[in-house]
């Protein structure tokens, strides 16, 4: 049956005013008949105008099943439908109302007239029109958002003795960007630092996070077990192997670390044993018999074999005697170099092999000095893998010539290192002949940091170089790297980090006080990988625009911290490029799809538009890194509605353009929401992605176009935005 009770006024006196929009009037999931079959329920119907459709389904003992439907038309003499868009967000005007329809079967004038709350309205609330019978129009009023929250407008519209009356539900949005800055440092007995916060934000939603550790190599573990527990065939499989237990003893011993069950003696000697066999008197194979010698590899081996002689393990010396010859044969070949190398490998290797061979005191000066004045002359920057190895060749040299090249080289190495926050990487040239030297993004930052804590140990490098440990140990997956040259090289990078700055057993307390309060004690007692956070209130500065937080330490030791502050603010905002960078461009379409016009930046101009009108969105986002679990976040302005090519009901025409051409590193999964479109991508390639979809122009008005944004979802300072900008979306021409 039809609800007859009154919803409240709003219509004039005894109208009734229609609340209740539910899309399902009625479900019972079992009725039972009588004998002959029979049943009978009575429900209330929502109270919209529209056609119900009601369905049975039934079955029996005997597993008889059928079904009926029937449909119920509920309507009146005058009926009002909302025109309202599905959203609004402060700082919108627009044109909204209702559409009126006359099935009086007679013309005449009818009166709308509309009552908001929350929203206010621009100009009149009551209009007349003129109506044909059997006609309906659209009845628009002016509108503008300044405060949050579901808006109700109350319409309410009569025509001779007929009339209706429906209450429409609005909700309005803050247009909200958060905001991620983050401090990370250190201290040895107290630090001083102020957060910075936005004058127009929304206060109540201030977040600030502290986490502090006595070590900054928080989280280290898992890559020592993935070293040992990989299925290891080749050569430098086997190398990587052993390796760490000949590089990073001392680190696995401080942090309590179990790196292999057995005898470690053991398999290093077994590995040395195995050497023979890869070895054919002019270098080393992949595999035992091979008779390709790579000379990535060949300064592999060398180098461990230094470390195990350095480690007091019996190395034979015909077999090390014979590897420097082959390796200082390779690298004074300047020229020979393999046909599949790029220019980049073969300048990476010629280091490599340099460094090995001065590791056992085998100093080809002249080669050396060649070498970096060619990476110096680079104008692409060179290799950073290339420097790494130069610079931490110079103190084994003991040479004056080349440690002259000692700053420049620095230089050349802090100009490759991208800093973003909390972290920092070393950017390595895209470049595909890398893959035959097992190069890496991961690699080449795990070489600068023990370039730089061999080299230059001092206060600057510090930070860079715990930002560099940060961006390592957040690229892991299940807790280890993605190969096996990946895990060594970061197990080496800890083992030059740690002689340099964290040879002190740490023992102190520790304490957190924001704006003279104390609000966090914790005490290290000994080396932990694990670091204590906390979440901090700052509802006591919700009126503050600077708050000052004092770290401070009393023991032994240094403690390690990291600042992080989420804000909203509902103010326009500029673009911000922290390690990623984003892009929206709107495309008018016609009917058929096809561009018309140049396309439009948003942020740049306003987007202006007809009501109706079909458009392309293109969202490009870039990364100068790999990364892992990428949100893209792009939030629609009130008078844009997303179209799903995925719905049937979407025109196939229209969307055949939507969604992205990559399979793979890139977006891997998408949201189409009533406010905006998510793209995820757990696995992100460096370099550009786009993606594309179609919306059309579905309400008159000028709107706020939010910032299109992204972040790392476990790293949310690593972001990048657009500016805010308008959409403008012209009412359609009468004429038309």
């Amino acid at each position: 049956q039809k609800e007859e009770d009154a919803g409240g006024g709003g219509g004039g006196e005894g109208s009734t005013l229609r609340t209740d929009f539910r899309p399902l009037a009625h479900w019972d999931p079992s009725i039972k008949t009588d004998a002959s079959g029979n049943a009978r329920i009575t429900f209330k119907l929502p109270e919209s105008l529209t056609t119900f459709r009601l369905m049975a389904t039934a079955a029996t003992k005997a597993s008889e099943f059928g079904m009926a439907a029937t449909d119920v038309v509920v309507t009146k003499p005058l009926v009002l439908q909302q025109a309202l868009p599905r959203f609004a967000r402060l700082g919108d005007t627009f044109s909204a109302g209702v559409l009126i329809s006359n099935q009086t079967g007679t013309a005449g004038q009818a009166v709308v007239k509309a009552t908001p709350e929350v929203i206010r309205s621009v100009g009149t609330r009551s209009k007349e029109i003129e109506l044909e019978a059997g006609e309906t129009r659209e009845v628009l009023f002016e509108w503008s958002t300044s405060e949050m929250g579901d808006a109700n407008i109350d319409f309410a519209a009569t025509l001779g003795a007929e009339e209706d009356a429906l209450r429409a539900s609005i909700p309005i949005l803050l247009p909200t960007t958060r905001t991620t800055t983050a401090t990370l440092a250190q201290t040895d007995s107290t630090a001083n630092e102020s957060l910075a916060l936005p004058q127009d934000r929304i206060s109540s939603l201030d977040r600030l996070t502290a986490t502090t550790a006595g070590t900054g190599l928080v989280g280290l573990g898992g890559a020592f077990e993935y070293l040992f527990e990989y299925p290891y065939g080749c050569l430098e499989q086997r190398t990587s192997r052993i390796r760490p237990l000949l590089i990073a003893s001392e680190v696995a011993q401080a942090f309590n670390l179990e790196v292999l069950d057995g005898d470690a003696g053991d398999l290093i000697r077994q590995w040395l044993s195995d050497l023979d066999s890869f070895w054919d008197g002019t270098g080393f194979s992949l595999w035992p018999g091979g008779r390709y010698h790579p000379p990535y590899l060949n300064a592999y081996v060398l180098a461990a074999l230094a470390e195990a002689r350095e480690a007091g393990y019996d190395v034979s010396e015909v077999l090390v005697d014979d590897a420097v010859r082959a390796v200082e044969s390779m690298a004074r070949r300047r020229s020979a170099k393999p046909a599949y190398y790029s220019q980049r490998s073969w300048r990476v290797s010629r280091a490599f092999m340099l460094y090995a061979l001065a590791k056992h005191e085998r100093i080809l000066e002249d080669e050396i000095a060649t070498l970096v004045r060619d990476e110096l002359e680079q104008q692409d920057g060179g290799s950073v893998e290339s420097v790494s190895y130069l610079l931490r060749t110079l103190p084994l040299a003991e040479s004056a010539l080349l440690n002259s090249y000692r700053e420049r080289l620095l230089e050349r190495l802090r100009s490759t290192i991208t800093i973003e926050a909390t972290t920092a990487f070393a950017s390595l040239a895209n470049d595909q002949d890398y893959r035959w030297i097992y190069s890496s993004t991961n690699r080449a930052t795990a070489l600068a940091i023990a370039a730089l804590a061999e080299t230059a140990a001092g206060d600057d490098e510090r930070l860079i170089v715990q930002r560099m440990i940060r961006y390592l140990l957040s690229k892991r997956t299940e807790n280890h790297w993605a190969s096996t040259q990946e895990n060594i090289a970061s197990i080496e990078a800890f083992g030059s980090y740690f002689r340099a700055y964290e040879q002190l057993d740490p023992d102190f307390d520790a304490t957190i006080s924001v704006a003279g309060s104390q609000v966090l004690t914790e005490s290290v007692r000994g080396r932990s990988a694990v670091a204590s956070s906390r979440e901090l209130d700052l509802t006591a500065h919700a009126n503050s625009t600077e708050v000052p937080i004092q770290l401070s330490k009393v023991g032994r030791g240094t403690l390690y911290y990291e600042l992080v502050v989420d804000t909203y603010t509902t103010q326009p905002l500029a673009a911000l490029s922290s390690g990623l960078s984003v892009v929206r461009e709107i495309q008018r379409l016609d009917d058929a799809g096809r561009s018309v016009g140049r396309p439009t930046i948003v942020g740049d101009e306003t987007v202006v538009l007809d009501a109706g009108q079909l458009v392309k969105v293109t969202v490009t986002l870039r990364s100068q890194a790999d990364r892992n679990y990428v949100v893209v976040d792009d939030a629609l302005p009130a008078g844009l509605e997303a179209l799903n090519a995925a719905f049937d009901t979407s025109n196939r025409e229209q969307t055949r353009d939507s969604g992205t051409s990559r399979w793979w590193g890139s977006f891997n999964h998408s949201e189409m929401r009533d406010d905006r479109v998510l793209l995820f991508a757990d696995y992100l390639e460096r370099g550009e992605h786009t993606y594309r979809y179609i919306a059309r122009a579905t309400t008159s008005g000028s709107f706020v176009y939010p910032p299109l944004q992204s972040e790392l979802m476990y790293e949310p300072s690593v972001t990048g935005r657009t500016a805010t900008g308008r959409l403008s979306v012209r009412p359609p021409n009468p004429s038309e």
